[in-house]
């Protein structure tokens, strides 16, 4: 299996057309390097700071603006599932899998449709 990058994708339009600050994309960019694979970025924020080697006031200011595109959703506590439009691992099964949780799972539970 492998990790598909979709270049033709609207958040990847999004992150071409210099609506996201730099400092949201040295998250992304980071970010996508440490992604498990169901898109996960998992650890709390210091940890997340550390690893990803950027200070509080990029992490916060990054996070807030892709959570604001929909880039990033924050999947519990201390996880984080960055959008599958933008990368996934494996084949289209696995991708239908992923959409499915983006679109229906919140830090609240399921999303009402």
């Amino acid at each position: 299996m492998f990790y598909k990058l979709r270049l033709d994708s609207q958040p990847i339009r999004l992150i071409k057309s210099h609506t996201i600050t730099n400092r949201a994309k040295l998250l992304l960019l980071n970010a996508l390097f440490y992604l498990d694979k169901n898109n996960m970025l998992i650890g709390s924020p210091k940890d997340l700071m550390k690893l990803l080697n950027l200070g509080k006031y990029d992490f916060e200011e990054g996070m807030k603006e892709l959570k604001r595109f929909d880039l990033v959703r924050k999947y519990t506590k201390r996880e984080y599932m960055f959008n599958p439009e933008i990368l996934h691992y494996g084949d289209d099964k696995h991708l239908y899998i992923l959409h499915h949780k983006w679109e229906t799972q919140t830090t609240r539970g399921i999303r009402k449709s």
